[in-house]
């Protein structure tokens, strides 16, 4: 018994042949279409565009071209001071909190405040010995702003009293 081996080949249908050739032509269009936008229409608007904005920035008065680059130099110097004034240190805390630390009767003659140090050099005078020693106390007491203090050159004053220096180191935190 013999077994006849015989290949029909499918038929095709016209439907499957029209939905093919639709397709290769979708393809070839949205690869045309990709290219056109790549290569011609893109670099198109963007010389458009750079054209346009030259034209835009030829037009108007040299009054107001003038203007305008002083406002933009004012606006770069303004920059430079906001910078300036966030980085520097604010003396006038200091002042504040320096004022509730003195005793009623304690004067200070001089004062030399270095604020990137945190350095306060005050020549002062009391009307006693005591006064300066409850002084000393009321500086132990403010350690969340005073690191040291150094009293120093304690002496009777010409006219009564007692002259002093006095030497404090200050904690970061005041300035800020």
């Amino acid at each position: 018994m013999a077994i006849e081996v015989t290949s029909q080949k499918p038929k095709k249908v016209l439907w499957q042949n029209l939905l093919f050739y639709f397709s290769l032509f979708l393809v070839f269009l949205a690869l045309a279409g990709f290219l056109a936008l790549q290569y011609y229409f893109i670099p198109r608007s963007s010389q458009k565009m750079t054209e346009l904005s030259e034209a835009a920035a030829l037009q108007g008065t040299e009054e107001q071209r003038k203007t305008e680059s002083e406002v933009l130099k004012a606006s770069g110097e303004i920059y430079d001071f906001k910078i300036l004034q966030q980085n520097c240190p604010e003396t006038s805390k200091f002042f504040k909190e320096f004022e509730k630390w003195v005793h009623p009767k304690i004067y200070f003659k001089t004062l030399s405040l270095n604020s990137v140090n945190g350095l306060a050099d005050l020549e002062g005078q009391a009307d006693s010995f005591q006064t300066l020693i409850q002084q000393i106390s009321i500086l132990e007491t403010k350690q969340e702003f005073i690191k040291t203090f150094e009293l120093s050159n304690i002496a009777l004053a010409e006219k009564g009293g007692v002259s002093f220096n006095l030497l404090l180191t200050l904690e970061p935190v005041i300035f800020k």
